[in-house]
């Protein structure tokens, strides 16, 4: 259990890998997501991989309190997740802008619009 927790990157950097590749293959013509943001995931992830050396590690930069393993993957993961909130909450709202202004000039949604109105 204990050798579990100790990776972590692992997880996130799967995570960021695909939120990235996402992001980058997206082809709509308003993507949620500036193109941007799926190459600085996919960067991101390349930063969580030295996290994972901290096994074979005692003392160094490589050790479990060291640079490469702790305070770089952290900070990282810190920017990460700002950024990634950020962008989905200007997301978000922009596909509620566009919903409203959809229902007051009586026009079809859009496709994200249609999946929020068909469920109501």
């Amino acid at each position: 259990m204990l050798f579990r927790s100790l990776f972590t990157s692992a997880p996130f950097t799967g995570w960021a890998l695909a939120v990235g590749f996402a992001i980058v293959n997206d082809k709509s013509a308003r993507p949620a997501f500036p193109r941007w943001s799926g190459y600085f995931n996919i960067w991101a992830a390349i930063f969580f991989c030295p996290a994972c050396l901290l096994l074979f590690f005692k003392t160094g930069p490589f050790s479990q309190n060291g640079i490469f393993v702790f305070y770089i993957p952290v900070g990282i993961f810190f920017i990460w997740i700002v950024t990634l909130s950020a962008l989905t909450v200007k997301a978000v709202n922009a596909e509620q802008r566009e919903l409203r202004a959809s229902l007051a000039t009586g026009e079809a949604p859009s496709r994200a619009g249609a999946a929020t109105t068909a469920s109501q």
